[in-house]
């Protein structure tokens, strides 16, 4: 998020993980990202009827959260 939102000025990143794939799911939960939407996914060698989640966070949202250590992931970590 660092790279993209200090590094390459992207307003949005976005992520599309399997819906079944719950792991993954939480971890950009945790890592600030919102759920958006949830669309079938139509990729070709794809299990049929697998969905996909979409997720968003926007440069604004990841700025704010900087403020709430538990949330900070900016390199080098100096809390640890």
């Amino acid at each position: 998020l660092h790279f993209g939102f200090s590094g390459k000025g992207f307003e949005l990143i976005y992520a599309k993980p399997l819906e079944r794939n719950t792991a993954s799911c939480r971890v950009l939960e945790k890592a600030g990202f919102r759920h958006t939407d949830t669309m079938p996914n139509d990729e070709p060698h794809t299990l049929k009827g697998d969905m996909l989640r979409i997720y968003e966070i926007t440069s604004g949202e990841w700025h704010n959260q900087a403020d709430t250590p538990e949330l900070n992931c900016s390199y080098p970590r100096t809390d640890i």
